[in-house]
C-alpha cells in the first residue's frame, strides 16, 4: 500500500504543477496574475510537502525548513522575475 500512496502522491503532485505551469502560461500577458499563480502553486507545495511527510512518518524540523526555503526561493526568483 506504501508503493501506491506515493505513486499516488506524486501523481498528484505532478498534476498540480502541469495545471499551474499551464496557468502561468495562460496569464503570461498579465505579470500580476502569473505571480498570484506561483503564489498559489508555492502554498499548494507547502501544504502538500508537509501533509505527505507527515502522513509518512518522516516529517523532521530539517525537513520542513528546506521545504520553507524552497518555497522562498521560488517566491524571491517570481517576485523579481515577474513583478520588478
Amino acid at each position: 500500500m506504501n508503493k501506491h500512496f506515493d505513486k499516488f502522491a506524486h501523481v498528484f503532485l505532478y498534476a498540480a504543477l502541469v495545471i499551474g505551469a499551464i496557468g502561468v502560461y495562460l496569464s503570461r500577458f498579465n505579470s500580476q496574475r502569473q505571480f498570484t499563480v506561483v503564489l498559489l502553486l508555492v502554498v499548494f507545495y507547502l501544504i502538500w510537502g508537509f501533509a505527505y511527510h507527515h502522513l509518512k512518518g518522516d516529517a523532521n524540523k530539517k525537513l520542513m525548513i528546506e521545504y520553507l526555503i524552497i518555497a522562498v526561493i521560488a517566491l524571491l526568483a517570481s517576485f523579481f522575475v515577474l513583478l520588478i
